[in-house]
């Protein structure tokens, strides 16, 4: 839990230098760097960093280029704000230069043996509820094997105020029959009380399956909410099963030795059942 506390710090003091201009959407492309993917199906490489300058070089999903900088020019397109980056590729044999609009590009690269899955922001859906204008996220995730799209999902993001960082990783199947990879996507808010989701998918090899989506949230020294997801293969975990371990935790009066609010908590246990194509509550 207290890592939990101290990350909810650093995500402020993180976010803090964000530009709060309102057409500044979503800073998550803010900003690439170093080795990246292409995930759009296709993308154009341009001339100079804007949406009418000359097409030099078309590129597909899952093409390897490097960031070399990053421009001050932004485009927003379907809704999308992003930087223009200066890449370097290699294609035909050749090394080439150019520049291509971030939102065209992954928000971080995955690899396993041939196997890439690159995931990013297909769209911005601008909707009203309750008389509160809203926009919803629509994130997607793309495999991709020897050059050539294989599978994707696409979901929205379900509280778009975690739109603001985001990390991923892939690890084994942890377990689970007929998967061969767990990729789990993370999104962070800009402060505390903000939650934090990951969002999991199973990957078989053919098919990408959702997994039960996971919530942690902190408001330091107030409450906090905290999910760990137990697998088969982890120490306590159960065959064809992932148990969800929640704790929730509201401050007392009451301090620590370091001058900490001690909390009081609250545990509760969700199993669900994982049969090979799906999840269901068991």
């Amino acid at each position: 839990m207290k890592t939990i506390i101290l990350l909810c710090i650093a995500l402020v003091a993180s976010f803090y230098s964000f530009a709060q201009d309102k057409d500044v959407y979503i800073p998550l492309y803010t900003p690439l760097s170093g080795d990246q993917y292409v995930y759009a199906d296709t993308a154009f490489v341009r001339s100079s960093p804007a949406l009418n300058a000359t097409i030099n070089d078309t590129l597909f999903v899952g093409d390897n280029i490097t960031i070399t900088s990053n421009e001050k020019e932004t485009s927003t397109i379907k809704g999308i704000w992003a930087q223009w980056s200066k890449v370097h590729y290699q294609k035909g044999g050749k090394f080439r230069d150019g520049y291509i609009w971030a939102g065209l590009l992954t928000f971080n690269p995955m690899r396993r043996g041939e196997t890439q899955f690159v995931y990013g922001l297909e769209r911005v859906i601008e909707s009203k509820r309750d008389g509160v204008e809203l926009k919803d996220y629509i994130i997607g995730l793309k495999v991709v094997v020897n050059k050539q799209k294989v599978a994707s999902y696409k979901f929205k993001l379900e509280d778009s105020e975690s739109a603001r960082a985001t990390m991923a990783r892939v690890s084994t199947n942890k377990g689970l029959p007929n998967i061969k990879n767990i990729i789990a996507l993370t999104f962070s808010g800009e402060a505390c009380a903000i939650p934090t989701l990951t969002y999991r998918f199973g990957w078989t090899g053919e098919k990408l399956y959702q997994l039960p989506l996971e919530t942690d949230m902190v408001d330091a020294g107030t409450v906090y909410y905290d999910e760990q997801f137990i697998f088969p293969s982890d120490k306590s975990g159960l065959a064809d099963r992932i148990i969800m371990k929640i704790e929730t935790g509201e401050a007392t009066d009451k301090m620590d030795k370091k001058g900490n609010p001690i909390y009081k908590t609250t545990h509760e246990r969700k199993v669900y059942k994982w049969d090979g194509y799906k999840v269901t509550p068991g």
